[in-house]
């Protein structure tokens, strides 16, 4: 996925389930900056990358696709208040 530049983001997994990942060391490999305590955070990151300035950003924005852009819309319109 990284060759891809496919990034996943995680949240709000409970206590058992979120140490189960960091024993199995996928929160490690995903980064501390991908796991996040509510779904609010992680639309917040997602809205930061789609409005990042820069030549750099547009290539990400390309990548990103409209189906992921139609998620991240779908999920603000569903919870509007990032809950």
């Amino acid at each position: 996925m990284q060759k891809r530049g496919v990034r996943v983001r995680l949240c709000e997994a409970n206590t058992r389930v979120k140490g189960k990942l960091a024993r199995a060391g996928l929160l490690e490999i995903i980064g501390p900056e991908s796991y996040v305590d509510d779904f609010g955070q992680a639309l917040a990151q997602c809205r930061s990358v789609m409005e990042s300035p820069g030549q750099a950003m547009q290539q990400k924005k390309r990548r990103f696709g409209a189906a992921a852009q139609r998620l991240i819309k779908t999920s603000e319109d569903f919870f509007p208040d990032g809950k």
